[in-house]
């Protein structure tokens, strides 16, 4: 788990051999959980940073931490939640 600020969430490294975090996907989970921290672990696998964020956490304020990473350029953002914003 990482938090910043208002900011908290299970967050992935990218994990491809040499890769640089172009790209980051922001993962809206309806609640933390080994299966959500499992996918988001994979999904680093192809040299994305991932942070998997509950409902708690403002959507608006984890895409700007991920901007605010080094290296990245563009935050992809996926909803696994039953009501998605």
């Amino acid at each position: 788990m990482v938090r910043a600020g208002a900011v908290q969430g299970f967050l992935a490294q990218p994990r491809a051999a040499g890769s640089r975090p172009l790209q980051a996907i922001l993962i809206l989970i309806p609640a933390h959980s080994e299966a959500t921290r499992t996918d988001a672990t994979r999904r680093a696998t192809s040299g994305a940073m991932v942070l998997a964020i509950d409902p708690t956490v403002s959507t608006q304020a984890a895409t700007e931490y991920l901007r605010g990473m080094p290296s990245t350029v563009e935050v992809e953002t996926i909803c696994l939640r039953t009501a998605c914003p």
